[in-house]
């Protein structure tokens, strides 16, 4: 059905660590570039009734939208953007965050996590902003 959410890899099969060890077996920012789309490729598609106004992240410089999901007191979040490097970005955010209680979600520390990947040092000024304003949007629907 185009309008279901269908489960999500990310956070809930591949974890922060998993990402941390493929991160690690990466050689150089490139080999992580490529990764980084190669992830994005395995999100799970968000049906276009989603992207919409009120899903939409505000802060992202590309179209980025964000759903979630609480049960039984663990979170959901489906994600999407219109670009490949972005949707991998928010991939990688997923797997700290997806299936998580609220508790574990403001006690993870997305910025070490983000600087053991590298991103803290190669993302450009208005990714790295981008992708904080998702990380808020997660922490603020997850109060």
């Amino acid at each position: 059905m185009p309008n279901q959410l269908v489960p999500n890899f990310f956070g809930n099969e591949i974890s922060s660590d998993d990402v941390l060890d493929l991160f690690a077996q990466q050689s150089g920012w490139e080999a992580r570039y490529r990764q980084i789309i190669l992830l994005g490729k395995q999100l799970s598609e968000l049906p276009q009734v989603f992207k919409n106004e009120e899903h939409q992240v505000d802060g992202c410089e590309s179209a980025a939208w964000l759903v979630s999901r609480e049960q039984a007191g663990v979170w959901q979040f489906y994600v999407a953007s219109d670009t490949r490097i972005v949707n991998g970005l928010l991939a990688i955010v997923l797997a700290a965050y997806n299936g998580k209680t609220t508790e574990q979600i403001n006690d993870f520390d997305i910025e070490s996590y983000f600087d053991q990947l590298g991103l803290s040092k190669q993302l450009s000024p208005s990714r790295a902003n981008g992708l904080h304003a998702v990380v808020q949007a997660i922490k603020g629907v997850a109060v």
